[in-house]
């Protein structure tokens, strides 16, 4: 099957299949052998339920069993133990601690994390769950932590993660303080809407990064990000706006390579001169692929918006 009639059918009939996150088993995912003070455990929430009871736990790591299993505990609701998983990393571990201590650990995103939103943004500029950070960044860095895709989503879902935190790093930087005291100035409603409006600007250049463009994923894996974000919010406003640039940056990304004239690192090889055979034909099956999103987004968008009055 082509890819372009392929993605036709993920853009039809999004939000109306399964998810497509794989189920998680309850519980931590590392035995307890696995832990000592030359590792640091950090929790993982598997569903949306463990994302807001665990967060606190989950800007933190902890260095041994016991306290990984307390912390586990700590999150668990009225049905019993909360679906985290533990991420067991290399480091030096005495004692508990966050996993962003002070303002200026934030200027560096530890790699595959989400604890930036609630550790170091909200910390900072506390615009609580209707904010950018814990509203949209946290959810969704934890939703495509847990999605299921192939190697190159993977690697996709990797650098945008890191990408959309750094592009947060100066609105950190220029609080200069977590604000944790009761009696710390809380941002107004004009800086919690500016940083939302900051962050939003930045998506589709991250998803785009010439590191990691999405515009080069199989369609499977661009179909698993589509499901991620779900039909509530890609019929938002503001998830319309980057996906029409998305799709734009990504046609021009597709056309420059076809031609040669783009040596971007992604996971086509880019070409010195024209592109040729196998590698041709497939620049040229994701440019339909593309156009054909552009089509069916901008008539979608057109029916959400009703008929010119």
């Amino acid at each position: 099957m082509r890819r372009s009639l392929t993605i036709s059918v993920v853009i039809a009939s999004i939000g109306l299949g399964a998810a497509c996150a794989a189920p998680q088993e309850e519980g931590a995912e590392s035995s307890a052998a696995a832990l000592d003070t030359r590792t640091r455990v950090m929790l993982v929430p598997q569903d949306e339920g463990a994302r807001v009871s665990c967060r606190a736990a989950a800007t933190r790591y902890t260095c041994d069993a016991a306290s990984a299993n307390a912390a586990v505990d700590a999150c668990a609701g009225p049905g019993g133990r909360a679906r985290v998983k533990l991420d067991v990393r290399a480091g030096s571990c005495t004692a508990p601690a966050p996993i962003y201590p002070t303002p200026a650990s934030c200027e560096r995103p530890v790699r595959l994390t989400c604890a930036f939103y609630a550790g170091c943004l909200e910390r900072a500029l506390p615009c609580g769950e209707g904010g950018y950070a814990l509203g949209f960044g946290d959810r969704f860095c934890n939703a495509f932590r847990r999605s299921s895709m192939g190697p190159e989503g993977r690697a996709w879902v990797e650098g945008v993660m890191g990408c959309l935190q750094r592009e947060l790093v100066p609105r950190v930087r220029a609080a200069g303080a977590f604000a944790d005291s009761p009696s710390a100035p809380r941002p107004s409603a004009a800086t919690c809407a500016a940083i939302g409006e900051d962050a939003f600007a930045s998506h589709p250049g991250c998803y785009t990064h010439p590191d990691h463009s999405i515009c080069f994923l199989p369609p499977s894996d661009i179909a698993a990000v589509l499901e991620t974000i779900g039909l509530p919010e890609l019929a938002q406003q503001r998830t319309r706006e980057q996906v029409r640039a998305t799709i734009g940056i990504c046609t021009a990304q597709i056309a420059r390579r076809l031609f040669g004239l783009d040596a971007a690192r992604s996971t086509v090889r880019p070409s010195a001169a024209l592109a040729a055979g196998d590698e041709r034909e497939q620049l040229e099956e994701l440019r339909d692929v593309w156009a054909d999103a552009d089509a069916r987004w901008r008539g979608a968008v057109d029916a959400a918006a009703g008929p010119t009055p």
